[in-house]
């Protein structure tokens, strides 16, 4: 009897992430998805923010990313190591959104935040690189760092990603 039990609320638990939050995952609702208490916000908010981009409707992209890299932060702002690459992917997607939208300043950025996450994104390397030097290099005033970690100077002492 206790098995049965315990069987039937696991099956009723599922039973509810799949109306909750599967079924808007499918249909394409992910807005209500991100809202539902079974979520994992994360996911539901960057396929809203990944819709609304290839929609062209940036203003809705940056929120929803904005919002999946906010529900990836602990309450100190901190992202966990197993959530690098989805962080990185939230931080690219955010990075394009700026392009568009002729925000390079903020790109630039988010393409650095991506890399912070994925150093090994290499769209998001070149996409930096190409937004840095038709900026003027990283010279460029209001610029962050663009150093090597570490700030180390390349063999011909410039400094670069």
């Amino acid at each position: 009897v206790i098995v049965t039990i315990v069987c039937l609320v696991v099956l009723a638990l599922g039973l509810r992430r799949a109306v909750m939050y599967t079924v808007p995952m499918f249909q394409g609702d992910y807005v209500s998805a991100a809202k539902s208490e079974v979520a994992a916000p994360e996911y539901a908010w960057y396929d809203a923010g990944l819709i609304a981009y290839q929609q062209e409707d940036y203003a809705a992209a940056k929120e929803n990313l904005s919002k999946a890299y906010s529900a990836l932060s602990s309450e100190d702002g901190q992202i966990k190591p197993s959530d690098n690459l989805i962080a990185g992917e939230i931080q690219f997607l955010l990075a394009l959104t700026h392009e568009r939208t002729k925000q390079n300043f903020m790109a630039i950025e988010a393409y650095k935040q991506a890399l912070r996450h994925n150093p090994d994104h290499m769209i998001a390397k070149y996409n930096l690189e190409r937004l840095l030097s038709a900026r003027g290099g990283s010279g460029g005033e209001g610029e962050g760092d663009t150093s090597a970690p570490g700030g180390q100077a390349g063999k011909d002492g410039k400094k670069g990603i």
